[in-house]
């Protein structure tokens, strides 16, 4: 039974290997255009119709996680015509490179025009004919060494070359830089794959079916529109940097107000409170048909207390208590004691 089952592994793996389904990473690269920079954003809605796994490096090169694509299009070389298709109808020269390694899809999809599918465990040899200046804008730039330049003083002039010096040489010296260019010239991924992630905005509106006048009608429709950002906020671990408030009035005028908040908030009470507040000191002009909200979001503040101090009251708290002063005794008619 052991035997059998060591059988049965090999020729998964073997099949595996044939059929080219152990690539799992796609690179797509744009060389520079004549009449301007590289259009990225068709790079990333290439890749984006292929996996939502996608990482854009630098302006002109995506690349994405392909590992599944095989039940829908077979072989690695299915993939590959696909995504050479989908460039051609948006009318993009892109290159295309298909292999095992992150690394090896990036230096790869560079080099060379057209589509190249590397052989899973010969990302190493498809590198090695490289030139080393290959790895531009891939490997973290060293202050205190200019790679490229050392290299060429040593005599090596291509990735397979860097690739063949041994490593304990190299560590003793160059460091821990000296061995990442060299198993980025191996193909070797030292890092995974990071996807970018689309911005996030933070926003709501809402038209309303018949105009409202005053504040108490105005704090049911606040609280509809910042609950939801609210909780938006709380999952991304994002607090509220500024507040934006447009109302459109019946007089086709927009009365608009923006609030900067002096610490992250994503409390739906305590901005509707500094919302309502401003909007009493500064009150729009005629009656509301529509309200809109923007956020400017922050990362979130992390606050620890202690066990044997009473705690400060929460930034929320504070706000809240500035803005009641200044709407009740107008915003130059407090602050700090002064001599």
């Amino acid at each position: 039974a052991h035997i059998r089952l060591q059988d049965l592994t090999w020729r998964r793996a073997s099949r595996a290997h044939a059929t080219g389904i152990m690539n799992r990473f796609a690179c797509l690269y744009q060389p520079p255009p004549p009449e301007g920079p590289p259009n990225v954003a068709r790079l990333l809605a290439i890749a984006g119709a292929f996996s939502p796994r996608t990482e854009q490096v630098g302006p002109d090169r995506v690349v994405f996680d392909i590992a599944g694509l095989n039940r829908m299009f077979g072989t690695a070389e299915a993939i590959g015509d696909a995504l050479v298709r989908d460039a051609a109808v948006r009318q993009l020269g892109a290159h295309v490179a298909i292999a095992a390694t992150r690394t090896a899809a990036l230096v790869l999809a560079r080099a060379r025009p057209g589509l190249t599918i590397v052989t899973p465990g010969h990302e190493a040899a498809a590198l090695a004919p490289l030139p080393i200046d290959a790895l531009d804008r891939l490997v973290p730039s060293e202050p205190r060494h200019d790679f490229t330049r050392i290299f060429a003083a040593w005599g090596l002039r291509s990735l397979g070359e860097v690739g063949a010096v041994p490593e304990a040489d190299l560590a003793a010296r160059l460091g821990q830089a000296g061995l990442l260019w060299q198993a980025m010239a191996r193909g070797e991924d030292r890092r995974p794959l990071v996807p970018t992630r689309p911005e996030e905005r933070f926003e709501a509106s809402l038209d309303l079916d018949w105009p409202i006048d005053g504040l108490e009608p105005l704090s049911f429709v606040l609280t509809r529109l910042l609950e939801p950002l609210s909780l938006q906020l709380e999952r991304r671990d994002r607090g509220a940097a500024s507040l934006h408030v447009a109302l459109r009035l019946v007089s086709r005028e927009t009365h608009v107000r923006s609030l900067q908040l002096p610490s992250p908030i994503r409390d739906a009470r305590t901005l509707r409170t500094l919302a309502l507040l401003d909007l009493e000191s500064h009150p729009p002009a005629a009656a509301i048909d529509r309200v809109a909200i923007v956020i400017d979001p922050t990362p979130g503040r992390v606050l620890q207390h202690t066990l044997f101090t009473r705690p400060h009251p929460t930034p929320g708290q504070l706000s809240t208590l500035v803005a009641r002063l200044g709407a009740l005794m107008g915003q130059d008619r407090f602050g700090a004691p002064a001599a």
